[in-house]
C-alpha cells in the first residue's frame, strides 16, 4: 500500500550475489567451467551481481534477495524489548510501560504492549527471552530507528498499600522474610507481598505500619542475631 516515509538505498548489509555463482563455478571440472560460465553470460566466470547497492546502474546484474531500498514510515514508532521466561507470562497486550532512549537522557516516552512473541529467542548465555513488541504514544522528540532503549513494563499497580524497600525481603526457601528490629535483635518475620517493583515491595501481611526492619545486608542475618545500632 502506498505509505509516505524516508528512501534509502539498500539495507545496510551487502549480498555476496553473484560470489555466489562464481564459487559454483570453480567447483565444476576445469572442463565444464567454460561452457557453464558462457551460460551465464560471462565467457568463463560468472557475471558480478552488485553486492552494494550505493552503485545502482542501469542494466548492473542484482543478486536474487539483494535489498534495493528501503522506505522508513516515520509517522508512527515501535520499541522490542526481551522480556525473561519467568516475567513474559505477566505480560500482554494493553500492557503500558515507560521507555527511556540512551539517546534522550531525561526524556521518558510512554508506550503500550501490541503483542508477544510465540518462539523464544536463546540467549549466548543460555536464557530464554521472548520479544515483546510495543507501540509509542508519546513519540517526542521523535527518535530515530535503530536506537537503544530501556523498557520498564508495568504489570502490575498499588497504591495506599504498606511497603517496603525491595533489599528488605529476603527469600528464605518458599517465604519471603523480613527482618523487624526489637531489643536490639533482629527477628525474622515471614511476610505476604503483593506488587513488586525495583525499589519496593508492597507487603499484604506480617507487617504492621510504623515497625523498625533492616532494610541492609538483610540476606546476611540469622533470626536473634544482634544488630549494631
Amino acid at each position: 500500500a502506498p505509505i509516505a516515509g524516508v528512501v534509502t538505498l539498500g539495507a545496510g548489509a551487502p549480498t555476496s550475489g553473484g560470489a555466489d555463482l562464481s564459487g559454483l563455478l570453480g567447483s565444476l571440472p576445469a572442463a565444464l567451467q567454460g561452457a557453464a560460465g558462457a551460460a551465464l553470460g560471462g565467457g568463463g566466470s560468472a557475471p558480478a551481481a552488485s553486492t552494494t547497492t550505493n552503485d545502482l546502474s542501469p542494466g548492473a546484474p542484482v543478486g536474487s534477495g539483494t535489498p534495493l531500498l528501503t522506505v522508513t514510515d516515520l509517522s508512527s514508532f515501535g520499541v522490542a524489548a526481551e522480556v525473561d521466561e519467568t516475567d513474559v507470562q505477566q505480560v500482554e497486550a494493553g500492557t503500558a510501560a515507560d521507555v527511556e532512549l540512551d539517546a534522550v537522557p531525561g526524556t521518558t516516552y510512554r508506550a503500550t504492549v501490541t503483542g508477544v512473541d510465540l518462539a523464544p529467542t536463546t540467549s549466548t548465555r543460555g536464557g530464554v527471552s521472548y520479544r515483546v513488541r510495543l507501540s509509542l504514544t508519546s513519540p517526542t522528540p521523535a527518535p530515530r530507528p535503530g536506537m537503544s532503549a530501556v523498557v520498564r513494563l508495568k504489570v502490575r499497580e498499588a497504591t495506599g498499600v504498606l511497603s517496603v524497600p525491595a533489599a528488605a525481603v529476603v527469600r528464605d526457601g518458599a517465604d519471603d522474610v523480613v527482618f523487624v528490629v526489637r531489643g536490639g535483635r533482629a527477628v525474622r518475620r515471614v511476610v505476604t507481598t503483593g506488587a513488586e517493583g525495583e525499589d519496593a515491595v508492597e507487603v499484604t501481611e506480617g507487617l504492621r505500619e510504623g515497625e523498625r526492619i533492616v532494610t541492609r545486608d538483610a540476606d546476611t542475618l540469622s533470626d536473634g542475631e544482634k544488630l549494631d545500632l
